[in-house]
């Protein structure tokens, strides 16, 4: 509950090796969330496991959200379209966190729902985000990242979104400057997105009155509807909030390169919050080690991509 609202937070679930650490950093966050729901998008049986496992040891936090729509396992963006349909309650403060969301800054939840009610004219808010395309692009600007290669100001960029050594850069220097006491240097002014850019929603918040309707037509591309198409259609642009801080792991491409340059996901999950993590380490499915020859090909292929400093310069 913040300031009378109800809070409720969303994740599109399909990745228990990245939930386990956003869990308990959620389960941290209460009471000011008042439940959390899980947009189930797996048929993996080891991922059912553990996610149906957390809503059985925390039944009045965690709530499993189930697909009844006409998509297929296989139509993963159109099936999340459908779930932004259950974020129905119009007075209810509303947060979505992505799976692999691996760090949340004390009072970062509560400076985006501040920000959220006071400031109606932006139609949804964004924290500051590590390794977030626009939010890297805008890192960079200040100093915080390597001069080169330049990260564009675009959500799907080459550099700022595909280059793996763009999110171990991210998380290098936010482990560096955690480590040094110095976190307050990622703080920004607030930033506009007045030109309506698209925004990589890694964590957001809104109210449920302002997509509620909008959300009935949401199909295809859900980031597109949320940071572009509505947000022009009623003239309220979105904004990033510059003093809430969190971190996301890796984009897709960006994942296998990562995982195999550096333990990133090992040291956040040494930061998160520890009250619960006995109980969550027992839910964890017993399974082999996986195998790396994909995530190798996948790495040089990456290696294999031209230079983009001398593409950029």
């Amino acid at each position: 509950m913040y300031q009378g609202r109800r809070v409720v937070s969303v994740t599109p679930y399909g990745r228990h090796r990245y939930v386990e650490i956003l869990a308990r950093h959620l389960l941290n966050l209460r009471p000011l969330i008042d439940e959390h729901h899980f947009w189930v998008n797996t048929d993996d049986a080891h991922d059912l496991a553990f996610v149906q496992g957390l809503a059985a040891a925390y039944p009045a936090f965690f709530k499993l959200v189930y697909d009844s729509s006409r998509y297929s396992k296989k139509q993963c963006v159109p099936r999340i379209c459908w779930f932004w349909q259950k974020c129905d309650e119009l007075d209810s403060l509303y947060l979505k966190f992505d799976d692999d969301l691996v760090w949340i800054d004390e009072g970062a939840v509560e400076r985006l729902l501040e920000f959220r009610l006071a400031h109606p004219e932006y139609l949804c808010v964004f924290p500051n985000t590590v390794n977030n395309s626009l939010c890297s692009h805008l890192h960079q600007k200040i100093g915080l990242l390597p001069d080169s290669p330049a990260i564009e100001y675009e959500c799907l960029g080459q550099v700022s979104w595909s280059r793996w050594q763009t999110a171990r850069d991210c998380h290098e220097t936010f482990f560096r400057l955690h480590v040094a006491g110095e976190l307050d240097r990622y703080r920004l002014d607030d930033w506009v997105l007045k030109d309506y850019e698209r925004f990589s929603i890694n964590a957001m918040c809104w109210l449920g009155s302002d997509l509620a309707e909008p959300a009935k037509r949401f199909e295809s591309d859900d980031e597109a509807w949320v940071t572009e198409i509505v947000p022009r259609e009623v003239e309220r642009p979105c904004c990033i909030v510059g003093d809430s801080l969190v971190a996301h792991f890796a984009y897709g491409p960006q994942r296998d390169g990562l995982e195999l340059a550096c333990d990133a996901l090992a040291a956040y999950k040494a930061l998160a919050p520890s009250e619960h993590h006995e109980q969550i380490q027992r839910l964890l499915p017993k399974q082999p080690a996986p195998t790396f020859g994909k995530r190798v090909r996948n790495l040089l292929a990456t290696w294999r991509q031209p230079d983009y400093a001398a593409r950029s310069a």
